[in-house]
């Protein structure tokens, strides 16, 4: 939404295998009141989307081109690209990798919605 900090908007829409390193920093929170979130996506929404590989199971990563190039921060104005805000942990209080395959069906990757 408009109040949404640049860094974190940048975020919104990646797509990831569960234990994909790109997690170990952005996991939720990013930052002080950040309201991102990380949704689980199945199985068949990654065939949908054809990101994932039938055969090995491996997922593809979907990474749109706003984490590279940034969005524009509302309060500054300024394009920023995805991450962490500036000074907060590399990690964030978040949850670790994650570790662990789900049973067969349910959730194989997250999606990031930056807020």
């Amino acid at each position: 939404d408009a109040s949404s900090r640049g860094n974190h908007a940048a975020c919104d829409g990646i797509i990831a295998a569960q234990d994909a390193q790109i997690w170990d920093t952005l996991t939720p929170p990013l930052g002080y009141n950040c309201r991102c979130v990380l949704l689980s996506v199945n199985r068949y929404e990654l065939m949908r989307r054809k990101l994932l590989n039938e055969k090995t199971g491996m997922v593809t990563e979907h990474i749109p081109k706003t984490y590279f190039s940034g969005v524009e921060d509302p309060a500054t104005k300024k394009k920023l690209r995805g991450g962490p805000d500036e000074g907060f942990g590399a990690t964030g209080p978040g949850p670790g990798p994650y570790s662990g395959g789900p049973p067969m069906g349910l959730s194989e990757a997250w999606h990031s919605v930056g807020g």
